[in-house]
Parts: structure tokens; C-alpha cells; sequence
């Protein structure tokens, strides 16, 4: 009994750097949610209440909580450049440049990879309508929803997503590319066609090649603005 208490029972010291640390799991963490958020942006549920909330004090409380992780991050690639770990220091620093991009572009991301992901069904659209293959009074037969299409020369297609009363979000296959100038120096010929009339309040945001752009606007409801 008498060896056993007298021989040191206490524990190790923790040693932060051979255990597993709070940080790079909060790194998987953070971009999981990140992604995850990137991806649902180009839902417009998810874009009308992200406004609500950002209009609101608890909306910037989420973002506030969101900023900790490249923050922190920030501050430990500091501390390893002043170590000399210039690269360890380089590598953390992806994060806050992650945050940045999303912060900034996130919406756009989230919208380019949904149209990217279903970009055949819109090219076989386009192919369509250039080859006048355009039922007048139907346009469910496309697999993908279309909100209005000119098979005429230049063709010109909206693609809705969404939107919120008058207001619409989307994608715009203009083969003259005119939805890109302001609604003011578009060619006469164009803007007063009934789509170009329909487009007269909107415009684009993300050129995504190919004469597709991210859109949206106001839909005027066949009403020419231009008299």
C-alpha cells in the first residue's frame, strides 16, 4: 500500500499540440454550413427570408456568429507568420479569403452552379427554339419551366425561377446579348418586341457564357414602357 501511495498518480499535462484541436473542426463545420448556404441561395424562399432577417437586428447577429470562424482564423495565421510557419500561416488564410468570396459573390455562386448543373436542358431549349421548334400556347413540354420565349431572330428565352409579386429572379438566354445595356441603349427592334417589352425593367447581374445571363427585375406585364 505503501508503494501505491507514494507513487505519482497525477495525470499528464494536456498537451495542446498532440491533441485534437476546437479549431480545425469548427473549419469543417463552418464550411459544410457554408456550403450548404451557398448552395440553397438560388432558392427564393431562402433569398426572401435572408432580407427579412438581414433587415432585422438578429439577421447580423447569424452573420456576426458566421464571421468567428475566419476571424479567428485571421488572428492564428498572424501568431504563425510571427512564428516563421509562413506557410501554415498561408494555409489558414483560405478560410477568411472563402469567407470574402461568399460574403460578396455567395448568391451568384449558389445561382451559377444550379444553372450549370441543369445547363443541357437549357442548351436543348435554345437548340429548339433556333430551329423554330416553338409551340405558341405551350411551353410545359421543355423540362425546364420557362416563363416566356421569341424563337425569332435574335431568340430570346426567360427562364423564371422566382420572385415575389411583380418581381422575378432567373435566367436570360438573349441571343444579342442586349439584356446586358441599360434598358435605355437597347436597339429599338429588340425592346419593343412583346419579350423585350416584358423586359424592359429588368436586367442582368452575371454573365454565365453563351449568351446566358443571371436576370431579374420587374415583370411589366406586356405593358411597353417605351410608348
Amino acid at each position: 500500500m505503501g508503494s501505491l501511495t507514494g507513487r505519482n498518480n497525477k495525470l499528464p499535462p494536456f498537451n495542446t499540440k498532440q491533441s485534437p484541436v476546437l479549431l480545425p473542426r469548427a473549419y469543417v463545420i463552418w464550411g459544410a454550413a457554408t456550403i450548404a448556404l451557398v448552395t440553397v441561395s438560388s432558392d427564393g424562399s431562402v433569398r426572401l427570408t435572408s432580407a427579412v432577417m438581414l433587415a432585422a437586428g438578429p439577421g447580423w447577429i447569424l452573420v456576426g456568429l458566421w464571421l468567428v470562424v475566419p476571424l479567428l482564423s485571421i488572428i492564428r495565421s498572424m501568431k504563425l507568420f510571427l512564428a516563421g510557419r509562413t506557410v501554415n500561416a498561408l494555409g489558414r488564410l483560405v478560410v477568411p479569403f472563402a469567407a470574402a468570396a461568399t460574403y460578396f459573390f455567395g448568391l451568384s455562386i449558389g445561382d451559377t452552379v444550379r444553372f450549370q448543373f441543369d445547363r443541357a436542358r437549357y442548351d436543348q431549349v435554345v437548340s429548339d427554339a433556333s430551329h423554330g421548334k416553338c409551340p405558341p400556347d405551350d411551353v410545359n413540354h421543355w423540362p425546364v419551366a420557362i416563363d416566356s420565349v421569341d424563337c425569332k431572330a435574335p431568340v430570346t428565352i426567360i427562364f423564371a425561377w422566382g420572385g415575389f409579386g411583380s418581381s422575378w429572379y432567373g435566367v436570360v438566354y438573349d441571343e444579342a446579348d442586349e439584356i446586358i445595356k441599360p434598358a435605355r441603349e437597347r436597339s429599338i427592334e429588340w425592346k419593343h418586341r412583346p419579350i423585350g417589352v416584358q423586359l424592359s425593367c429588368s436586367g442582368t447581374s452575371t454573365s454565365l457564357g453563351g449568351h446566358y445571363y443571371l436576370a431579374g427585375g420587374y415583370d411589366v406585364g406586356g405593358v411597353d414602357e417605351w410608348g
